[in-house]
């Protein structure tokens, strides 16, 4: 079973406000949309938020999506994406996506899966020759991703394999486009 991990417990600081609220042109939050988008992929499913997000907690049950609060959340992505993988231990491998990347188009996500499920250690989409996101992981992986606690997340993991990295071309920018302030949502 592959599972879907969808990191979503960052402070949103350059933002200004929690920019996973943030309505997109399809009248759906970029939570809401990045979450429905890796859903649809996989088998199963976690959004990992932060203790103290009720709103996204609120949204997340409202589209009935399973979340996992994590209480390390400070310490940055590597201990949310670890956190995520604890609570599905079972998994066969997992696709980890970025809440605030909600332009990924739904192919790219069953092209992650279908790398995985046929044996590669991790597979990634690279647009233009760069890698993007998500990323998947095999249950190989399993040690290396509990054991993350930082804010590099998985960067190191895939350094140390990067010959065994299935790099997917696709011609999909939303691979390489996340929010981080105002400006990347046009507002302001």
């Amino acid at each position: 079973m592959i599972t879907g991990i969808l990191l979503a417990a960052g402070a949103s600081r350059r933002f200004g406000s929690n920019k996973l609220l943030q309505t997109l042109d399809n009248n759906q939050t970029v939570l809401g949309t990045s979450a429905l988008k890796l859903h649809q992929n996989v088998e199963q499913m976690f959004v990992v938020i932060r203790s103290d997000d009720t709103a996204s907690a609120d949204l997340l049950s409202k589209l009935d999506i399973k979340f996992i609060v994590c209480d390390q959340a400070d310490n940055g992505m590597g201990a949310s994406l670890s956190c995520g993988v604890q609570a599905s231990a079972d998994a066969s491998g997992w696709v980890v996506a970025l809440a605030d990347m909600p332009f990924v188009a739904p192919s790219v996500y069953s092209a992650i899966v279908t790398s995985i499920k046929s044996g590669n250690l991790l597979a990634a989409p690279f647009y233009n020759f760069k890698r993007g996101h998500p990323v998947g992981f095999s249950s190989a992986l399993y040690p290396e991703l509990i054991a993350l606690d930082d804010d590099t997340g998985a960067k190191n993991i895939i350094a140390r394999h990067a010959n065994e990295l299935d790099a997917l071309e696709c011609d999909d920018p939303g691979v390489i486009r996340d929010i981080d302030t105002p400006a990347d949502l046009g507002i302001g």
